[in-house]
């Protein structure tokens, strides 16, 4: 999945009995205002998304590399190349909408580190 602005991909996959996402791909690696000096090619971004009924999760955690922070979040499927991605924390919530990556219009992803 390509987040909002198409500056990350996210690879989401099976992770034991859940789902979880990392960062696989970066528009620019050295990336100005983001609070996560670390790496971020191969964050963990989504962690234990449970499956709560077909096409949503939720119980995980989201992890936001601009702030730094761990959020409560939900995910949620509504047709197979949209991805309706929920974050709060106490009762703010922000949602955002990311797009499967189309691999003939997108540079090639990134490889990523050792672990």
């Amino acid at each position: 999945m390509v987040d909002p602005g198409f500056n990350a991909r996210v690879r989401i996959e099976p992770c034991g009995d859940a789902v979880c996402g990392r960062i696989v791909w970066l528009w620019d690696e050295a990336q100005k205002g983001v609070a996560d000096k670390s790496p971020l090619v191969g964050r963990l971004v989504i962690d234990r998304m449970q499956a709560a009924e077909p096409g949503f999760w939720r119980g995980g955690r989201l992890y936001n590399p601009e702030d730094g922070r761990d959020y409560k979040g939900s995910l949620h499927l509504p047709s197979p190349d949209r991805l309706v991605v929920d974050g709060c924390v106490l009762f703010i919530c922000q949602t955002q909408v990311w797009r499967r990556a189309d691999p003939g219009r997108c540079p090639p992803v990134a490889a990523l580190p050792a672990q």
